[in-house]
């Protein structure tokens, strides 16, 4: 026979068991946003390039995308924001492993991009350009000349839609440097390695503004890839888990008080960014996501 002792120390393993099932049911049915809310924390996934998510001369993180998230997240009143680090094409990885809640990166929505996460309303809308050597040497004018001409190497962003966009149109894994940042391409430029940096237009602009082209400069004029596959590209959003819709509408809601406002102007015209990239009543839903 159980002595009492015994009959409450079995009592006690049971109420333990009990209360560790109602924290997980809890957890497990809570929403993302609620779960954030209780933590009092939401952890942003982001990658180093300007003018949307770099370092200052302090050494603190900002960007017309960091500045943004921050305002989305005051507004939601989540009291902490952890800032996690990765590498450009690991971001969508690291989100669906749970490192972090939201990205916040300068992403462009994409059809491939969405059968793997959801996006936030567009904060902005941009064109591609091209960094080159000084001068322009090789009369470089469009993606497409990399592909007359196969013996020019072009920098590229790993995982960014420029290195999408030049893989498509054709150039050659050969002629291809994958860099970590601008700032890399910028010397592989001036190295000789590469004769051009596929980025975006507002990033180049930026640089400009920091006295950051050293013995580059903006390819001018530009033309960006025009085909429908290419066409909707340049709306950069959050990027959220596709289960995580109460964060994301959430973080929609928040977006609608700031973008295009005054102040957001403001804030774009800091970062290198003018009016005409602004998203001017462009939506997420305006790219053909499949499976959306």
């Amino acid at each position: 026979m159980l002595g009492r002792r015994a009959w409450a120390a079995i009592g006690g393993l049971s109420l333990v068991g009990v209360a560790g099932w109602l924290a997980t049911s809890r957890q497990s049915s809570e929403g993302a946003l609620a779960r954030i809310r209780r933590e009092g924390l939401i952890r942003i996934g982001y990658a180093i390039e300007a003018p949307y998510v770099f370092l200052d001369s302090k050494g603190q993180l900002t960007g017309e995308e960091a500045e943004v998230a921050r305002k989305v997240v005051a507004g939601l009143e989540i009291p902490r924001i952890e800032w996690v680090q990765a590498d450009f094409g690991s971001l969508l990885d690291q989100l669906e492993e749970g490192r972090f809640d939201v990205i916040v990166a300068g992403m462009f929505i994409t059809p491939a991009r969405a059968q793997r996460a959801s996006f936030s309303e567009p904060t902005f809308r941009v064109r591609q350009g091209l960094l080159v050597r000084k001068g322009n040497p090789h009369g470089l004018s469009a993606y497409e000349d990399f592909v007359r001409m196969p013996r020019l190497k072009i920098a590229t962003l790993r995982g960014s839609i420029e290195e999408s966009m030049i893989r498509g149109l054709g150039v050659s894994d050969a002629q291809i440097v994958v860099v970590p940042d601008a700032l890399t391409g910028r010397v592989a430029i001036e190295s000789g390695l590469a004769a051009g940096l596929a980025l975006s237009s507002p990033a180049i602009r930026h640089m400009g503004q920091r006295q950051q082209l050293g013995l580059t400069e903006a390819a001018l004029p530009f033309t960006p890839p025009t085909s429908d596959e290419y066409r909707h590209t340049g709306l950069g959003a959050a990027a959220f888990r596709r289960s995580d819709e109460d964060l994301r509408d959430a973080w929609n809601r928040q977006l609608k008080r700031i973008v295009g406002t005054s102040a957001h102007r403001l804030l774009m015209e800091e970062f290198g960014m003018g009016p005409d990239e602004l998203p001017s009543g462009a939506t997420s839903a305006e790219i053909p996501l499949q499976g959306r």
